[in-house]
């Protein structure tokens, strides 16, 4: 099984605009560790026999600067999709 999951900002625990970013470097952090915690939680969800194979992960805020490389770490299976245009 495939798992496709697009993130963005807004809409995470804390925030809902961009104002709430772009002002607060340390909110900025919150941010990006709730969008780790949130990934992580996904992936918990998913059964063990639901064989899956790969994890593409598509940074969906603005043109898709917002997520780390580093969440690859996380899972060998994860794919991560930044910048713009996305395929």
């Amino acid at each position: 099984m495939k798992l496709y999951i697009s993130m963005d900002m807004e809409g995470i625990p804390g925030t809902f605009n961009w104002e709430h970013e772009k002002h607060d470097p340390q909110a900025v952090k919150r941010y990006c560790f709730n969008h780790i915690r949130d990934l992580i939680q996904a992936l918990e969800q998913c059964p063990e026999n639901a064989d899956l194979t790969d994890i593409l992960i598509a940074d969906s805020h603005s043109i898709g600067e917002n997520l780390e490389y580093d969440i690859t770490l996380l899972d060998e299976r994860i794919t991560l999709i930044s910048g713009g245009p996305r395929p």
